[in-house]
């Protein structure tokens, strides 16, 4: 008789698999334009913004769980958080569109390079570099 260990580990290890959803950042934007209140619309993507600017985030991610957290973090080019923004946990899994309610550039954030990282409970999805001057703004598409 063979020894029957090997076929009782296996078992033992498909009993402790978890089933997990990944989450997706499908879409990260940052605008001078508020994203429309309802719908999952994103507003035109700024890569560059005057000082007297509002900024606004907009990112859109795929298979959240009910009481997923998300935020973003504002951090300059000294790799510092300057500002936080978050959101309440979901009330329901699926696909969620975040957008902030802006952020006056005047009030918290300085010129130079920009990032706006995004999380999800703590673990970063994403990010997306902007630059903060006092010129004009500039239209352009941000990379996820």
């Amino acid at each position: 008789m063979q020894p029957r260990w090997p076929f009782v580990l296996l078992i033992g290890l498909f009993c402790f698999t978890v089933p997990t959803t990944a989450q997706t950042l499908q879409t990260l934007v940052v605008s001078n334009i508020q994203p429309a209140p309802l719908g999952c619309t994103p507003p035109p993507a700024v890569s560059s913004f005057a000082t007297t600017d509002t900024i606004y985030v907009y990112f859109l991610v795929y298979g959240l769980n009910a009481g997923n957290q998300a935020v973003a973090n504002w951090v300059n080019s000294s790799n510092v958080t300057m500002a936080k923004t978050t959101w309440p946990p979901l009330s329901s899994g699926g696909n969620w569109c975040f957008t902030n309610s802006g952020l006056p550039i005047s009030q918290f954030l300085s010129a130079g390079q920009w990032t706006v990282q995004i999380y999800i409970n703590g673990i970063q999805l994403g990010q997306t570099p902007f630059t903060i001057g006092s010129g004009i703004t500039q239209i352009g598409r941000a990379h996820v």
